[in-house]
């Protein structure tokens, strides 16, 4: 089985009986996707676009960005720690960005950035995935290790690891 390559699109078909959506990306291409291949929904579009290249622009520019541009790496090790020291169970990607921020989970753009940045190898960093929608904060020791493997292969992208060594 071959691996698909992560697809932005909007839905524009759900067939229930076999399981699968029908999705148009930014080109007005239309792909049957099986619906366990769905990471993230993000509700109903409310937005007065018509054409899905005006309505995906904006997303596509987040799922182009590198982590590092989607958020300060020092800032997310902030909202770690916060959520570290808390010692719950799991967390949800708002109140990760909460820790950082009030106002970076407010519209359905926020959400796919925080799903993009948290499901990033910089994301994979301080927190694990769970489930589409809930992270657990890792180990401090764990932490360590991930910054150090990540700054070893993005040290050119960030003054973050510059810092982390000091």
């Amino acid at each position: 089985m071959s691996k698909m390559a992560p697809l932005l699109g909007i839905v524009e078909a759900a067939d229930t009986r076999k399981d699968k959506v029908t999705l148009v990306d930014a080109s007005g291409t239309r792909h049957a996707v099986e619906s366990k291949f769905i990471h993230i929904s993000l509700g109903t579009y409310k937005g007065k676009l018509k054409e899905p290249s005006d309505i995906l622009k904006e997303y596509t520019a987040i799922a182009a960005a590198s982590p590092a541009e989607l958020v300060q790496p020092e800032l997310l090790e902030m909202a770690w720690e916060l959520c570290a020291d808390a010692d719950e169970p799991s967390v949800s990607a708002k109140s990760i960005l909460e820790q950082v921020d009030g106002s970076m989970y407010k519209t359905q753009l926020d959400v796919y950035r925080a799903y993009k940045l948290l499901t990033s190898d910089l994301g994979k960093v301080f927190f694990k995935t769970l489930s589409n929608v809930d992270y657990k904060a890792k180990t401090r020791a764990s932490v360590q290790a991930s910054k150090e493997h990540w700054c070893e292969s993005h040290a050119k992208e960030s003054d973050f690891c510059t810092l982390a060594s000091s």
